[in-house]
């Protein structure tokens, strides 16, 4: 139990840099093992904050919503399939259709913890990086264009202090977003579970995982 207090006052304090690799693996750590629920409603709690933000500009697109709202009868019934339609062209919108491949991956393979945890981070992660994008393409939606012609024209490029990883106020939100990810935990009281994880197994996990750049 003390050991993921310890790591959760940590994390609640460290500056997210470019590289987020660090504060998903301290994240990982820190959920493996903890009960499926707790770590699937985190997800859903994260990406819930940009849901608004993605229906108002998709009013018609109702299945996040649908996914979001019951999980588990969503996995019961489509298993690990995620719609096709819709057009989430907007770089936000791409982010955030990703973090559903992180949700549903974490609560199709819920008995496997490596799963479960691995998933709930992506599909955080990605939420985070929707927030992140969509304050980017209201601060400097010209930049947002060039980066879109760059797909189809290799002689175009978008210079790197005008990525959303310079952007002032996208780093910001980063930062925010991943403070509230701390919270949302600390009012969980996550340290009072039953810690009966066994490190090295984690670590292994952890390694094959950041091995794989992070993703599925």
């Amino acid at each position: 139990m003390e050991r993921r207090k310890k790591l959760l006052e940590q994390l609640s304090q460290t500056e997210v840099g470019l590289n987020w690799e660090s504060i998903m693996a301290g994240y990982f750590r820190l959920l493996y093992g903890l009960p499926t629920q707790l770590q699937i409603d985190l997800a859903c709690f994260m990406m819930s904050r940009y849901l608004p933000i993605f229906e108002k500009r998709e009013p018609y697109i109702r299945w996040p919503r649908m996914l979001l709202d019951n999980v588990a009868q969503w996995v019961q019934e489509n298993e690990r399939c995620i719609p096709n339609y819709g057009i989430f062209q907007y770089p936000a919108d791409s982010a955030f259709r990703s973090s559903f491949d992180g949700l549903v991956d974490a609560y199709y393979y819920r008995t496997d913890p490596y799963k479960l945890t691995s998933g709930c981070i992506y599909a955080v992660k990605f939420a985070i990086n929707a927030r992140r994008s969509n304050v980017w393409a209201a601060d400097d939606p010209e930049a947002v264009e060039i980066d879109k012609s760059a797909l189809d024209n290799p002689e175009i490029y978008l210079a790197p202090e005008r990525l959303p990883s310079s952007n002032v106020a996208a780093v910001a939100v980063v930062q925010r977003e991943w403070q509230e990810v701390a919270k949302w935990l600390i009012n969980e009281q996550v340290w009072t579970y039953p810690d009966t994880v066994d490190l090295e197994e984690m670590e292994r996990n952890l390694e094959y995982w950041s091995s794989g750049a992070y993703l599925l």
